[in-house]
């Protein structure tokens, strides 16, 4: 987004955002299916929470993206933020992904 290239962000949105949201509605089937044969359905609420949260917002970016290809927004602030670090092992790394061990959850607060 920070380049101007309207083109390319329509081929991510559509692509990619929409691709992923896809990906991720296909793996929560896949995994509602197997979790439903070999557990009890107690404990399933958590997982298909996050499923959900994942596809809705793959969803909702590549409409903000194609909003802003339309010319409806004129900035993305999510794309033009600057990553903060993130503490991890004693030291600080902006943590794209795998870090999440590290972070602070509900069901692990200390």
């Amino acid at each position: 987004m920070l380049t101007g290239d309207r083109e390319g962000a329509a081929t991510l949105a559509e692509r990619g955002l929409l691709g992923l949201k896809k990906e991720v509605d296909k793996a929560w089937e896949i995994c509602r299916e197997r979790w439903m044969t070999r557990n009890s359905p107690f404990g399933w609420e958590v997982l298909e929470g996050r499923f959900a949260l994942q596809s809705a917002r793959a969803g909702m970016l590549a409409e903000r993206v194609m909003q802003w290809v339309r010319g409806e927004l004129t900035a993305l602030p999510e794309f033009e933020a600057e990553l903060l670090p993130i503490p991890v092992g004693g030291g600080q790394a902006v943590v794209l992904g795998g870090g999440h061990a590290n972070l602070k959850t509900p069901s692990c607060i200390k």
